[in-house]
């Protein structure tokens, strides 16, 4: 699975997911879930889990930067700027 193309800047992190999202959705497509972070100033990453298409914000800068989890099935893309050295 992988995000189409992502927005110019934000950072990509295929087989990962950061805890603290909020679901948002199931059968998106990645393209879909990016599309929709991007609508919002309050959205500043996803998770977008391929198996199902659920999609999953992060609304908060802590979990933004969160540690990214190995996790099969999900791409986590988060909005510029980048955190730290992640």
């Amino acid at each position: 699975m992988l995000v189409e193309g992502l927005p110019i800047n934000w950072l990509g992190y295929p087989g990962s997911r950061v805890i603290g999202g909020y679901l948002v959705g199931y059968r998106m497509t990645a393209d879909r879930c990016v599309a929709l972070c991007q609508l919002y100033a309050t959205c500043h990453a996803i998770d977008f889990n391929s198996v199902d298409g659920s999609c999953w914000v992060h609304t908060t800068l802590q979990n933004k930067c969160g540690a990214p989890i190995p996790t099969n099935y999900v791409y986590h893309a988060k909005k510029p700027p980048a955190c730290g050295n992640r």
